[in-house]
């Protein structure tokens, strides 16, 4: 039997998308840590402007990213997969977030983060968000930041209409 190998090397993370990514933590108010040698210690790690390793995100920084986009409990329980419980439990033992569930946090963050970048207003975007949107078969868009897929293709709508100011920007020039 043959064996077929990549020998393709994988693209280095380039700086602007790594720069995205400290740009989303900030958001969200995680503060960026040098990494501990203690393995149940995962956190996001800045060296030589490269982002690697994995990330814990406190509970604190996931109350202030619930707050500031304004999620009912509802949308957190949904978005998140957090049970009322789980949060109140959560919230006593200041109990991080690791994994994927901090990969959830993150991308989640980058969403609303995007959509503040091209409504270019934290409310306009807030209010796209929680509206029904034909693009996405009549859903709201924060009721697909479940998933890896319904996180890319919200990502992927608001590219579309950032693509689509911009050309109208242009035509105005």
């Amino acid at each position: 039997m043959d064996t077929i190998t990549n020998t393709r090397k994988a693209a280095p993370k380039s700086k602007p998308d790594n720069l995205a990514k400290a740009s989303t933590l900030a958001y969200i108010g995680v503060r960026i840590v040098p990494v501990k040698d203690n393995a149940k210690q995962q956190v996001m790690v800045v060296n030589n402007d490269r982002i690697a390793g994995f990330h814990q995100i406190e509970f604190g920084a996931f109350r202030n990213l619930t707050d500031r986009l304004e999620l009912s409990q509802d949308d957190i329980q949904h978005v998140f997969h957090v049970s009322p419980r789980t949060y109140l439990r959560r919230k006593a033992m200041k109990t991080p977030f690791v994994g994927l569930e901090a990969d959830l946090i993150v991308r989640v963050a980058d969403v609303y983060r995007y959509a503040e970048e091209v409504f270019q207003n934290s409310k306009k975007a807030h209010h796209w968000m929680r509206s029904p949107r034909a693009y996405l078969n009549g859903q709201r868009p924060v009721d697909l930041l479940s998933t890896a897929v319904g996180i890319e293709a919200v990502k992927e709508y608001l590219g579309r209409i950032d693509d689509r100011k911009s050309v109208c920007r242009e035509r105005v020039s």
